[in-house]
């Protein structure tokens, strides 16, 4: 009794933190897509190609906060409704959800205080188990997996996905923005262009790096 009263408190608190940052990182998005907008309307397709991650890891954090808050509503109310030893099916889903998330975001303690108050419930092996199994929630795995090592939400030691944003995901995002706002799209179906963009950027990067770095001659 006493670890169900905990976790819906901590529910409820995860609910607010979950709603604060979601409304937060939703003003992020917002400002990242007009951005790109900005670049298309300048003709600066290119550089928009290669800025257009931050724009899909906003709107994915957006989403993946979005079904926390959901999950995290629905164990504040169906917490007691669970046996000691296996809880309902649909419970099962939210708290592997936020089990595994728990594990991947910083920034949200109340998501760790349910996470041990989980594992306190139903046994430490039942936490690990869901991290392993959150995969066939295919609503939060597809939204978390577009995450890549650079989103500030992400632990240090851990990530969302080992894999990268592909080029696919990055041009078709580009294109559903040129298309709304009524702008032709200056660039090719090659996915490798932005491979040799990312390259040519380095490259750059390194350049700069190097004549800062350089001794100063005297005369």
């Amino acid at each position: 009794m006493e670890r169900d009263s905990k976790l819906k408190k901590w529910a409820r608190h995860a609910v607010a933190r979950a709603a604060a940052m979601k409304n937060h990182h939703q003003s992020r998005f917002s400002h990242a897509q007009s951005d790109i907008v900005q670049l298309l309307n300048l003709g600066h397709h290119e550089q928009a190609l290669l800025r257009i991650k931050h724009v899909i890891q906003e709107r994915s954090l957006v989403e993946v906060l979005h079904m926390v808050e959901k999950y995290c509503q629905f164990l504040a109310e169906k917490a007691t409704h669970s046996s000691n030893k296996d809880p309902p099916r649909e419970l099962k889903v939210a708290i592997s959800s936020l089990v595994f998330v728990s594990s991947r975001i910083g920034e949200f303690p109340e998501l760790q205080r349910i996470r041990d108050t989980i594992a306190s419930k139903y046994g430490n092996e039942y936490a690990v188990d869901s991290i392993e199994s959150y995969q066939s929630n295919t609503e939060i795995y597809s939204s978390m997996h577009l995450f890549d090592s650079g989103c500030s939400l992400i632990s240090d030691n851990t990530k969302f996905s080992p894999r990268q944003l592909s080029s696919e995901n990055r041009l078709m995002v580009l294109k559903e923005i040129a298309a709304e706002n009524g702008i032709p799209l200056q660039l090719g179906e090659d996915f490798t262009v932005i491979e040799k963009l990312q390259a040519r950027a380095n490259q750059r990067k390194r350049s700069a790096h190097h004549q800062e770095s350089a001794p100063a001659h005297s005369a």
